[in-house]
């Protein structure tokens, strides 16, 4: 990922960006509102994710909408304090507008994971994890040598490069799946699922970027070899015109023979044109 390592450096607790601040006033704002019982039993029906919903229904803005809702304080604040402790970074990177097809494609491809490996069609999914996780591993490939900090079972500080979190991600959501699978309250399914969008999302982005840097590149080399055609065949016709010119001031034009004539009034208003343009 040099392109992007070569534009922007992290710097922790830089100013808040654009998305990340609205991110975070719409997950509060609708948590807010989800305080009230019946708020909350609305916002389940209308807005959060199950295979049923999606398949049978045919409800497919759940792919988004679930990504919104978290009906536990806590819940609401490991996501929203992991989103800006990666994200102000990743968005800084890749710019608002990337950065926000990043983080929706990471929660739709979690959701997706979460339909297709849950056995259970209504069992109700909501929360902003599995985009987290899209925006976590996108900052591991981007600044992949930056050491951070982890609290191991939240006491325990542990200090890693920013590459590592990626097999770390992935793997303990691969093994927690395993131990507990459908029977825990957290979908570590699409944990893994927004993980693993989120690599493909940078690693597709870095190649559309790389090939349309190969593209301007050849380009600009057909382009210089077209100019560089070009002076060759106005050098080559100057040097015509001048040996026109020379057995002009020798034997004269009326000397000349028909062809000399012709090339001599083609080529000097090619040359009159091209001092033109």
């Amino acid at each position: 990922m040099q392109y992007y390592e070569k534009t922007h450096q992290p710097v922790f607790y830089r100013k808040i960006t654009p998305s990340i601040k609205w991110l975070l006033i719409i997950n509060a704002g609708i948590t807010f509102i989800s305080l009230s019982e019946y708020a909350q039993g609305v916002l389940t029906e209308w807005f959060a994710l199950s295979t049923f919903a999606v398949i049978h229904q045919f409800q497919l803005w759940k792919l988004f909408s679930y990504l919104f809702l978290h009906f536990e304080l806590l819940h609401l604040f490991f996501n929203m304090f992991m989103l800006w402790m990666f994200g102000t970074e990743v968005e800084a990177a890749l710019k608002p507008e990337k950065f926000l097809k990043l983080y929706l494609f990471s929660g739709v491809g979690a959701g997706l994971f979460q339909m297709l490996f849950n056995s259970s069609a209504h069992d109700i999914v909501i929360g902003a994890s599995g985009a987290v996780y899209g925006v976590m591993v996108a900052f591991a490939i981007l600044f992949k040598d930056h050491i951070i900090t982890l609290l191991l079972f939240f006491v325990f500080p542990v200090r890693m490069k920013a590459k590592f979190l990626i097999p770390l991600l992935i793997g303990s959501s691969i093994v927690l799946f395993m131990f507990w699978g459908e029977n825990s309250r957290v979908a570590h399914i699409a944990h893994f699922g927004g993980a693993v969008c989120g690599l493909l999302f940078i690693f597709y982005d870095d190649f559309m970027v790389q090939s349309r840097y190969y593209i301007k590149k050849q380009k600009k080399k057909r382009e210089e070899y077209t100019r560089r055609q070009h002076d060759l065949k106005l050098q080559n016709i100057r040097q015509e015109v001048d040996l026109i010119l020379d057995k002009i001031n020798e034997i004269g034009y009326e000397n000349l023979t028909k062809e000399e004539k012709n090339l001599l009034t083609v080529y000097s208003k090619l040359l009159l044109d091209e001092e033109k343009t």
